[in-house]
């Protein structure tokens, strides 16, 4: 009977263990990953937005801890629809308006203590939220062309945010679209 020698056995042995040792953390670690994912993805078919779990429990932190309901401090995604004939077009907005879509919206009255308390705190991830005015109106001042990404979203009627995220919207996500090599595009040059 021909065997390998018990040098080559030891070595090939401490090799599979030095092997095995370096995948079961791997393993772990995937494990970890792919629970997350499956929350995350759990969590996003029970609700109506895509907003992330780290940003909600970020909100719901701060709303448990100042004591302010987490209606009166919404994300700007929570307040936005794309328009049921502008389906196509879903895809593209929703990467144009991405982060503002993850912003807070805070009330004047709410400012001071959300800015201390946001300052103060580790919350894990960084957070963008706008101070809106209590008595904020916006006057149009130039009207979207017709194919502008704003004439593609309503926003949540009864919000007492309607009229600050109109003006942001005209001010800074004004862009037109367009077709490209049979995909849609938004252009990144906003018409004047």
């Amino acid at each position: 009977m021909i065997g390998f020698p018990q040098k080559d056995i030891e070595i090939k042995k401490n090799d599979i263990n030095t092997l095995r040792y370096t995948l079961i953390p791997q393993q772990t670690n995937d494990y970890h990953i792919r629970s997350d994912l499956d929350t995350e993805i759990k969590s996003l078919k029970q609700r109506e937005t895509q907003i992330p779990n780290r940003f909600l429990d970020m909100r719901s932190m701060i709303s448990r801890d100042l004591g302010i309901p987490e209606k009166d401090i919404p994300f700007v995604a929570e307040l936005l629809k794309v328009r049921d004939n502008e389906r196509l077009w879903e895809g593209a907005i929703e990467r144009v308006l991405h982060s503002f879509g993850l912003s807070i919206l805070v009330p004047e009255k709410h400012y001071k203590q959300i800015s201390y308390h946001v300052d103060n705190t580790d919350l894990k991830k960084k957070l963008e939220y706008y101070r809106v005015p209590s008595a904020f109106k916006y006057a149009v001042t130039k009207e979207p062309q017709l194919n502008s990404l704003v004439r593609k979203v309503d926003i949540k009627g009864d919000s007492e945010f309607y009229d600050w995220i109109e003006a942001a919207l005209v001010e800074k996500h004004n862009y037109i679209q367009y077709f490209a090599k049979k995909s849609f595009k938004i252009s990144h040059l906003k018409h004047s």
